[in-house]
């Protein structure tokens, strides 16, 4: 990703797809590149990055003179960089600012599934801020439309550790659902720093995938809350975390009911407090 002045004076994001990474196709890197800009195009939601236009043949110039063949998506500029970046550097955030920025992460998924697709890659480092601090989903390179009343998708890609467990099934799975429970792990990383689980690919074995298939969530809490500085969680939290981490999908909290958990009802961080 980098950034660019437009003729208008002002800065933009530009993802750019070199031709050599698809072996000098620029057929196959701009069916890439149309492949994100036809998923966002036309949207627009105050959690999504904006989409702004679409250069199909390019060549830019590198630091070091060489010349490099390509075609760009262009996008609003997210200056105050990714989730996971903000993390690094500031540490977990405390439940109210949690609920500050869970709420806006449901609020941009519920647009977006609603226009008929799944992001299938929702993770700190896809979630971006704006100038101003407004969270905004971004990176829309492997989201997929949303097939029948089920809301399904066919085949699985995500990141590792953010993947719900029926994206390892090789059936196809509710994106909806799928998405809401990447947001959960996110959740999870923004309220303590860490991230719950290596894999939850059950041919892996890992302990806390095998405590999840039990159904032992407050196992897997207690092993962290035995580390140095783990912070504090409320129950209500922790009800809102096990209700969206259960195993079976159809145990965990519908997507539609996630704002109405009573965690909602505390005490909310305003933007000023957020930053």
């Amino acid at each position: 990703m980098y950034s660019a002045s437009g003729k208008d004076g002002k800065f933009y994001a530009i993802k750019v797809f070199f031709f050599e990474k698809f072996c000098s196709d620029a057929k196959k890197a701009n069916e890439e590149a149309k492949h994100e800009r036809k998923t966002i195009e036309g949207l627009n939601h105050k959690h999504l990055v904006n989409f702004v236009k679409f250069c199909d043949k390019s060549v830019i110039t590198m630091n070091d003179g060489e010349k490099r063949n390509c075609c760009y998506n262009v996008y609003e500029l997210m200056s105050r960089g990714s989730l996971e970046e903000n993390l690094k550097r500031r540490g977990p955030f405390n439940e109210e600012i949690c609920r500050f920025y869970f709420k806006q992460i449901i609020l941009g998924l519920t647009y977006f599934h609603d226009k008929g697709y799944a992001h299938r890659d929702v993770k700190p480092g896809n979630l971006l801020f704006d100038s101003e601090y407004t969270m905004k989903l971004g990176d829309f390179g492997i989201a997929s439309r949303l097939e029948g009343k089920d809301f399904l998708v066919k085949d699985s890609w995500g990141t590792q550790g953010f993947m719900a467990p029926e994206c390892y099934e090789g059936e196809p799975y509710n994106g909806v659902e799928a998405d809401l429970f990447a947001s959960a792990i996110v959740l999870f990383k923004m309220c303590t720093g860490y991230i719950p689980f290596v894999t939850l690919d059950p041919r892996d074995n890992h302990p806390r995938t095998s405590l999840l298939q039990k159904g032992d969530f407050e196992e897997i809490l207690n092993s962290f809350e035995k580390r140095d500085k783990f912070p504090k969680l409320s129950s209500d939290l922790k009800d809102l975390l096990k209700q969206l981490l259960m195993w079976d999908v159809k145990d965990r909290i519908k997507f539609i009911d996630v704002l109405d958990h009573k965690w909602f009802k505390g005490k909310t961080a305003n933007r000023h407090d957020a930053v």
